[in-house]
């Protein structure tokens, strides 16, 4: 390949990286935690990021959320009113400092 056909192969290869990194980064990233605000109605709150992962609670327009976490397009929030997250009693230790769970 000659030197200026090298060339217009990296400029290609530099704008679509630049493209991408546009693309992909947000123009304002926010740092957790942060309160956000629900903006479609009856969204559903998942047991993980992903659509494959179930819905364990749905939110109306306008309810507020604390993100605490931004994984891979998709916030990690605290669990909403009237929800409940558990855990295998077998899979978890309790502290010595806290009263001993029946």
């Amino acid at each position: 390949m000659n030197p200026s056909g090298r060339w217009s192969v990296y400029s290609m290869a530099v704008a679509c990286l630049l493209a991408l990194a546009v693309w992909v980064v947000p123009t304002h990233a926010q740092e957790a935690p942060f309160t956000g605000v629900i903006v479609e109605d009856n969204t559903l709150v998942r047991s993980g990021g992903g659509n494959p992962f179930y819905a364990v609670a749905r939110l109306p327009k306008g309810a507020t959320v604390t993100v605490e976490e931004v994984v891979f397009g998709w916030y990690r929030i605290a669990p909403p009113p009237g929800s409940a997250s558990v855990i295998e009693k077998a899979r978890c230790n309790w502290l010595l400092m806290e009263r001993r769970p029946r």
